[in-house]
């Protein structure tokens, strides 16, 4: 929640359940299970507890990914963008769009390009891909009527991660990726690749708010974690609200962390992962009497 207190969960089970987004329309949460037979991609409507299931790595033919993660709805809420990931042969990561109601996933991204991760303009005409090509960070802009792709110049040695476009579409915001571990925010400009740093809200995920003015940050804070919220404008930073437990906000994937606004505005969606362990009783067991057995006598 927007207010703070304690995060509930929403989609939570033993097997992977992530890479939760809500749709900007329509009440719709998208998500990834593995429910034993490979990640899927399902739906869930409004406040209703019967899903729908999207797709699965059977609908990919030749291509069937060993992962999905990264789903982002578009803005009108009729499609759905996310990245696969292939081991065998040999790595290969894209992003893939599907309509809401069905079909067959397309490929956006290029097969010489290590497409991580996709973030939707705002008219949902263009999505921004970012990933490797040629051993090389890039930021693509690709249009989704036709196959013209676009790279956005980066500064040399900028590494980016988490990237969201702005409701505006003005920026590009993200995280700059660091060996030392700090995340300063840069807002890169779509149309130049032109960067502005702004003060670092020590998050692990970031979003926009719907009017494009405010971002908001989901890191660790001193007794759990917190939720910051900087202001475009001037770089003014301040906590919004902290929540009574540390959030560890991770994914196996790297680049695939997302945090959205549901869409009456009153709270935040994001994965968190948690560590499960159980620890087992056996009766009866009968060693045997041997004598190099350590514990026979």
């Amino acid at each position: 929640p927007l207010s703070g207190g304690t995060p509930r969960p929403v989609v939570n089970s033993t097997r992977y359940d992530g890479s939760g987004v809500w749709s900007p329309r329509g009440g719709m949460l998208a998500y990834v299970a593995n429910r034993g037979r490979g990640d899927e991609i399902w739906l869930r409507s409004g406040d209703s507890l019967s899903d729908r299931r999207l797709a699965t790595p059977d609908d990919f033919a030749d291509s069937r990914p060993d992962r999905i993660r990264a789903p982002m709805v578009s803005p009108d809420g009729q499609r759905l963008a996310f990245t696969t990931y292939r081991f065998r042969p040999s790595l290969d990561v894209g992003v893939w769009v599907i309509p809401i109601s069905g079909g067959t996933p397309r490929r956006l991204s290029g097969k010489d390009q290590m497409a991580m991760r996709g973030a939707w303009s705002p008219d949902g005409r263009q999505m921004a891909l970012h990933g490797l090509r040629g051993g090389s960070v890039e930021l693509w802009i690709a249009n989704l009527g036709s196959s013209e792709m676009r790279q956005v110049m980066l500064p040399d040695g900028l590494a980016i991660r988490e990237m969201e476009w702005s409701p505006t579409g003005e920026f590009i915001a993200a995280l700059e990726f660091r060996p030392d571990e700090r995340r300063p925010i840069v807002l890169i400009d779509p149309t130049n690749g032109a960067i502005r740093r702004v003060p670092a809200l020590n998050a692990s995920v970031l979003t926009w708010a719907r009017d494009g003015k405010r971002l908001y940050g989901l890191g660790a804070g001193a007794t759990g974690s917190e939720l910051r919220e900087m202001e475009i404008a001037n770089g003014t930073v301040r906590t919004v609200a902290v929540y009574d437990t540390h959030l560890n906000i991770t994914e196996d994937t790297g680049d695939v962390r997302r945090l959205t606004l549901s869409p009456d505005g009153r709270s935040l969606l994001t994965t968190v992962y948690t560590n499960r362990s159980n620890v087992w009783l056996l009766k009866g067991l009968q060693l045997p009497q041997r004598s190099w057995w350590p514990f026979a006598n």
